[in-house]
């Protein structure tokens, strides 16, 4: 996907809402600088775009795609890596700008709610919402060399904490992980990927 056809699609989709182009502009613009802040490793445009891809895949199984659509894009507009609101932040500037651009408050509440279960990948069980985390933790089902290169643009990411308090963090999240019944929400990803995001982060557990 390039920028110019992602900037497209943003402004079809947008502009069923409003047809005010300068904010539809605007509102893309912001979301395309956060995403490619010099800053951002792993949180960048690339990470969007996969989502994308995948919600084009899956479309058919999705009950709303302008709503993951929309959650997709908002779910780390802001990303402060020192800080814990980082999603509540996202939320909130998605709720701002889909209510300036009259989307339904009805699809704004649960754009706002779905940003906010990726902080702790929570379902509620609902179907759009089981695929929005599976597409979200997707990356831990990638190959051996993606995972590698995933982990190290993590640590990056947060390189100012010391090393045995991001080994700490991180290893809570994993175990807290591999605790968990099931990692995935849907079939279809416990079937695909289950085993293999498990194999992957037991290998990070075991060498990182």
């Amino acid at each position: 996907m390039t920028n110019a056809y992602l900037k497209i699609i943003f402004f079809k989709r947008l502009s069923k809402y409003t047809d005010d182009n300068i904010f539809i502009a605007s509102a893309f613009g912001q979301l395309f600088k956060n995403y490619t802040d010099i800053k951002r490793v792993y949180h960048h445009i690339t990470h969007v775009i996969h989502l994308l891809k995948l919600l084009d895949e899956y479309a058919l199984r999705i009950n709303n795609n302008e709503v993951l659509y929309f959650a997709i894009w908002y779910h780390n507009a802001v990303f402060y890596a020192r800080r814990n609101n980082s999603f509540e932040l996202s939320a909130a500037l998605a709720k701002e700008k889909l209510t300036k651009a009259r989307l339904p408050a009805e699809m704004t509440e649960k754009i706002e709610r779905y940003i906010l279960a990726v902080k702790e990948y929570i379902s509620d069980g609902t179907n759009d919402l089981n695929y929005f985390l599976d597409f979200d933790l997707s990356i831990y089902a990638s190959d051996r060399t993606i995972y590698e290169v995933y982990v190290r643009q993590l640590r990056e990411e947060w390189h100012f904490y010391p090393s045995f308090l991001l080994r700490a963090r991180r290893k809570k999240f994993l175990s807290d992980l591999l605790e968990k019944n099931f990692i995935y929400n849907t079939e279809e990803f416990r079937t695909s990927s289950e085993k293999i995001a498990r194999d992957n982060i037991r290998f990070e557990l075991e060498n990182y």
